[in-house]
């Protein structure tokens, strides 16, 4: 049986406290669908929750059990405008379009064509 376990991606982040109280977020996703967020207000916590996370997601996946638990799933990032695919690591909103990090080289093939309209 094939196990779709490296298609589950865990990612963490913090977001800095400028005047406020700043926090870390953890976010599982899979094929750009956001199965869980958590914020965590300090380091135990997010350790804590990565663990937790990684237990719960981090299994041997038929293919019909993950079309499944994706089906009723939000996006988790928007769609890459040129290459299809995520923008989990990034975005650049450009004429009225989304681009990948890795697309950024194309993102003056499109200006120059929405000038030339």
């Amino acid at each position: 049986m094939k196990s779709f376990e490296d298609e589950i991606r865990i990612d963490v982040g913090a977001v800095p406290s400028y005047g406020g109280s700043g926090y870390s977020w953890i976010r599982v996703t899979c094929r750009n669908r956001l199965l869980e967020y958590k914020k965590c207000s300090g380091d135990f916590e997010l350790g804590k929750t990565f663990v937790l996370m990684e237990q719960k997601w981090k299994k041997k996946w038929t293919e019909a059990k993950l079309k499944a638990e994706l089906k009723d799933k939000k996006l988790a990032s928007d769609w890459c405008c040129h290459c299809k695919g995520h923008t989990l690591d990034g975005q650049i909103s450009c004429v009225d379009k989304v681009f990948c990090l890795k697309c950024e080289p194309e993102i003056e093939n499109y200006i120059a064509a929405y000038h030339n309209k």
